[in-house]
């Protein structure tokens, strides 16, 4: 029986597979004849990946219990 995987090594391995997934994307969809993106899809994922981005820095000011 192999030893149980470490939780940051099945993270890690999980992220190789998406980059790859990702990276072979444009390969596969012009494959299948997609020559031309919808361009609404790839936008809203980048607002969604912006909002992530802008709300991680978003700082609650401290409570002044008067």
């Amino acid at each position: 029986m192999p030893p149980p995987e470490l939780p940051p090594l099945r993270a890690a391995r999980a992220l190789v597979g998406r980059a790859v997934a990702l990276r072979d994307a444009p390969t596969l969809t012009h494959g299948r004849g997609e020559g031309d993106p919808h361009s609404a899809t790839p936008a809203r994922a980048l607002r969604v990946l912006d909002g992530e981005r802008c709300t991680a820095r978003v700082m609650v000011p401290p409570y002044c219990g008067s």
